[in-house]
């Protein structure tokens, strides 16, 4: 059974992972790093219909918990 709870459990990440190549000759470790990007909206005003939709950038590796 699989649990999906984090960005970085999920299969698409996972088989990401798996696809890096390590650079011949390098010790460092090499990591898929997600950011995620979402937008919503935002009222300005209690009045009328002044609306903005700013963007969001997450970092995937962090826990939702943190």
């Amino acid at each position: 059974e699989h649990v999906y709870s984090e960005a970085y459990t999920s299969d698409a990440f996972l088989e990401m992972e798996d696809q890096i190549i390590p650079e011949p000759g390098c010790s460092l470790e090499t990591v898929v790093a997600p950011m995620m990007v979402y937008s919503d909206s935002t009222c300005l005003a209690n009045f009328g219909t002044a609306v903005l939709w700013p963007a969001y950038v997450g970092f995937g590796l962090m826990s939702k918990y943190v």
